[in-house]
Order: structure tokens, then sequence, then C-alpha cells
């Protein structure tokens, strides 16, 4: 559950900063576990799921999920490689879960990321689920 908050609020943040009467907030959900964003966002209207683009076999849909991440504005990721390039590939600003540990792929980012990265505290939601 606390990914599941971490990104409903990551998202309305998006809303609050994008959403007015020109422009509304569309969220792409690109990952390699689709079923658990499914389960979990599948109701939300302003929200979409690529579905699958044959004749593109199963191992191929990543490359399909980096190639449409480029054409992201913004990107809410996770910990982990998939979301760290497509936070490098997009044009916009990144919602990273942060936690004070520094993991490798974290130093990836590091490195490579812009400014425009913003690291949320995620640990009152650990402490939240963890008491």
């Amino acid at each position: 559950m606390i990914a599941v908050e971490f990104f409903t609020s990551c998202m309305d943040s998006f809303r609050e900063k994008i959403d007015s009467t020109e422009k509304k907030t569309i969220f792409v959900m690109l990952s390699d576990d689709i079923d658990w964003f499914r389960k979990y966002f599948g109701e939300i209207p302003d929200l979409a799921f690529p579905g699958p683009h044959y004749p593109l076999k199963e191992e191929l849909m990543a490359g399909r999920d980096m190639a449409i991440f480029q054409l992201c504005h913004h990107v809410i990721r996770t910990l982990g490689t998939y979301s760290i390039w497509g936070g490098l590939w997009s044009e916009g600003t990144v919602l990273s879960p942060y936690t004070g540990k520094i993991l490798i792929d974290e130093h990836i980012v590091t490195a490579l990321a812009s400014s425009d990265w913003i690291q949320v505290d995620i640990n009152p939601l650990l402490q939240k689920y963890n008491s």
C-alpha cells in the first residue's frame, strides 16, 4: 500500500501543478508489472494503459514503453532501472521515492539526472505501514 499512496500523492501533485481549463493531465502507466497497476489504479479516469501491440512479442514491450517515455512530459518513478530510464528519457519533472538510503540505482540517477528530479520522502508511509 506504500506504493499506492506514493503514486496517488504524486498524481495529485501533478494534477495541481498542471491541470487548468486549457490543460488536462493524462497518466500513462508504463511498467514491467502492468497487472499490479491495473489492480490498484484501473478505475482512475485520467489514466491510460497501453495495450499489447501485435506483432510485438511480450519481451519487446519494454522497448515500446521506453519509446513512450520519451514522449512523456513528466514521470513518477519507482525504485529500479525500468523507471530510471523512463525518467532520463522524459523531458520534464521526475518524482522519485526517497528513503534516505542510497541504492546502487540512485548513483546512476545522481550522475545522470537533471535538477528536475525531485525526491519524495516516503518515510512517513513506511512508518505508517510498519507500525
